[in-house]
């Protein structure tokens, strides 16, 4: 208990030292920033049946880099080119990730995919909008949810992950 502690108040602190570049004059607001935190991520362990992997965080860290990129790298084409590349529309994607944190970060980080873009969250469906249907999405949605899974270690939700085009 007491490793996990002095790990989760380390990370927080090297997150505030990287974020304010390590600047002393910070530590006023960062002391007591890292407490609060460590003792909210212990408070929050686990809950809603959802605990985080080190390993699936890195795994998603570089899924998230690489998407991003590829996002950003599709949107320039795509606003560059003489002719508009583009037959939006709309799917309904289910997913099996377990109500709350897990479905709102897989909500959050549809939107770094390529062409698309969550509009809403209902249940266990997401309605994403697309800049195109052709190539399909869904591989790289479900790419996307394996990775939060593996990061979050979510046990499964009854449902199972299907897709269909609104």
């Amino acid at each position: 208990m007491k490793r996990s502690i002095a790990f989760r108040t380390a990370a927080f602190a090297g997150v505030w030292w990287l974020l304010t570049g390590g600047a002393l004059s910070s530590w006023l607001i960062g002391v007591p920033a890292v407490a609060v935190a460590a003792a909210l991520s212990w408070r929050l362990r686990g809950a809603g049946g959802v605990s985080v992997s080190l390993k699936g965080v890195a795994g998603f860290g570089g899924f998230f880099l690489i998407e991003s990129f590829r996002g950003g790298f599709d949107v320039a084409r795509r606003a560059l080119a003489r002719r508009v590349d583009v037959q939006p529309g709309f799917l309904v994607y289910r997913t099996d990730l377990p109500p709350g944190l897990p479905r709102l970060f897989l909500s959050s980080s549809v939107s770094l995919l390529p062409g698309t873009l969550t509009v809403d969250l209902e249940d266990d469906d997401l309605v994403i909008h697309a800049l195109t249907l052709e190539p399909d999405p869904v591989p790289g949605i479900a790419a996307c949810e394996s990775r939060i899974r593996n990061a979050l270690v979510a046990t499964p939700h009854a449902g199972g992950p299907a897709a269909r085009h609104a």
